[in-house]
């Protein structure tokens, strides 16, 4: 009988188990400060500590033991070999390959940006108001200490004329730098004239237009403002969507982080399920013209307008474009635009609606419908149903510059 060296077995054996405890959830806690782990991350690394013991104890053992634990291993192998599956799944993001929900290689930086963009804390709850940021100051994002990505309010210089780009995320900016959001844009691209001209970011994410006229009053006057551009649309209807069907519980099921397996598998049978034509007649013919009745966005329009009559502001309306509404998609973006036809049915349809109503009930000569802005474009703008990449910002300032310049004495 052949007498291994005990004293390797011992030391390969330590190794093991030195592995398996750093790759533990406590390890993990204790060396990285995760103040926690997902259940995906603490049940894939328990299978890998179970299999890395398992092969520990089989080194120490013999006889009847280390018979016991390559049993053991021959069980768990299955189990670590799914592990990684689902590593592998994750590292290469098979959900989206399979039916994208998102595409952040249309921008300039192929998505690698501050980690700001993922922080959930980043804004609070305003009262007066809708939501407020955190101040901040660095990797190319200012939030002044009044809570908005904007420069701080200063004196206002004799003939300076004063412009408010009123929004939700798509005007605040998401994940773009301060230099890349319409705002910044629409301030490099004002011609240069004997009347300065100073344009604000009041985008705060998420906000539909009557969250918009919040904010505009509570900094209106501390702003000094005279005109208020309104780009605006896409945050009323996708609650009014919400509202009005099921789609939200089922979209947060579709995209919730857990498995990138699972999500994989749900996102199979989805794009073999296709488009539900049986629900689409249905929605417009008992969900749409509920909507209709009750349109947020043309109740926004109205109030805003009548805010702006009455306190003497020039104000106007641009409805933004949305990636359903886009005519022509290349390649690239029309699998996106194919998932959201899927996953939101409906949604286009509701989108015109809605814009169209809108505006009938606006300010003749206010109103601007920027829904075919990149129809005549090749370019990949979208990178998700509303947000669109740096490029495709600097597209809607240049529609914004010339309605803005018609308020302008």
């Amino acid at each position: 009988m052949v007498r291994t060296n005990r004293a390797l077995d011992y030391l390969v054996a330590a190794l093991l188990i030195a592995v398996a405890l750093a790759l533990s959830p406590l390890g993990l806690f204790l060396t990285k400060g995760y103040p926690s782990l997902t259940l995906r991350g603490v049940l894939m690394t328990l299978a890998l500590d179970v299999f890395l013991l398992v092969w520990a104890g089989a080194i120490l053992t013999q006889g009847r033991w280390r018979r016991f634990f390559f049993h053991l291993i021959v069980w768990t192998f299955p189990l670590v070999l799914l592990t990684g599956f689902e590593a592998l799944a994750h590292a290469v993001h098979l959900a989206e390959r399979i039916l994208p929900i998102t595409d952040l290689s249309v921008l300039h930086g192929k998505g690698r940006l501050p980690a700001y963009f993922s922080d959930e804390n980043r804004s609070v709850a305003a009262d007066p108001g809708w939501r407020l940021y955190r101040p901040r100051d660095g990797d190319g994002i200012f939030i002044n200490e009044l809570g908005l990505r904007t420069a701080a309010p200063t004196p206002k210089a004799p003939g300076e004329w004063r412009v408010a780009i009123s929004g939700g995320s798509t005007v605040w900016g998401w994940r773009v730098l301060d230099v890349d959001t319409v705002p910044a844009d629409i301030q490099r691209l004002l011609p240069h004239t004997a009347r300065r001209i100073t344009v604000y970011n009041f985008g705060i994410e998420g906000a539909t237009l009557e969250a918009e006229l919040l904010t505009l009053k509570r900094f209106r006057e501390i702003y000094a403002i005279d005109e208020v551009v309104f780009y605006t649309g896409s945050n009323d209807e996708l609650k009014t969507f919400w509202e009005a069907t099921t789609g939200r519980k089922q979209f947060d099921n579709f995209i919730a982080s857990g498995f990138e397996l699972g999500k994989a598998a749900r996102r199979v049978n989805a794009l073999l399920q296709g488009t539900n034509a049986s629900y689409l007649a249905k929605f417009e013919s008992e969900i749409l013209p509920k909507v209709l009745r009750d349109n947020s966005l043309r109740r926004g329009v109205v109030a805003a307008e009548d805010y702006c009559r009455n306190t003497e502001l020039d104000c106007v309306f641009a409805l933004q474009p949305t990636l359903v509404t886009r005519k022509n998609h290349p390649a690239g973006e029309a699998r996106l635009a194919k998932s959201y036809d899927i996953l939101l049915p409906g949604m286009a349809l509701l989108t015109r609606q809605m814009y169209r109503d809108a505006m009938a009930a606006g300010p003749t000569g206010r109103m601007y419908d920027l829904t075919n802005l990149f129809d005549d474009q090749t370019s990949p703008f979208f990178m998700d149903h509303i947000h669109v990449n740096e490029d495709g910002n600097r597209m809607v300032a240049q529609a914004l510059v010339p309605i803005l310049l018609k308020g302008t004495p």
